[in-house]
């Protein structure tokens, strides 16, 4: 079972199907833009660690002339140096939902 480390995707290997899961690199400085594309520079990255076939765009990978020929399914590979740039979550709000205010509020008023 395999799950996106992007901010706020939720694509899990059980679920959907037509996704491919992608591998951090290895190399420091492509793997610090990776996190930082996600939002999630402060993720500590395993070996586990994948990122989904929806964050790429199409140009970001290799053909699979082989497959083409054969008529196959192409393997989904990226090139080298393929950066994620494909989301669609919004940065998480840093005021305060309403409702902590109200209960903020109450909690002065009662005191």
């Amino acid at each position: 079972m395999v799950y996106c480390a992007a901010f706020d995707c939720n694509n899990d290997s059980r679920y959907t199907t037509g996704i491919s899961y992608h591998c951090f690199p290895r190399d420091e400085a492509l793997r610090s833009q990776w996190l930082a594309k996600i939002s999630r520079a402060d993720l500590v990255v395993s070996k586990n660690f994948r990122l989904c076939s929806e964050h790429f765009t199409p140009d970001c990978y290799e053909r699979d002339l082989k497959a083409e020929i054969l008529g196959l399914k192409p393997r989904s590979t990226l090139k080298p140096g393929a950066i994620p740039t494909v989301f669609s979550h919004r940065r998480p709000s840093k005021r305060p939902r309403l409702s902590s205010e109200k209960r903020s509020e109450e909690k002065i008023r009662k005191e």
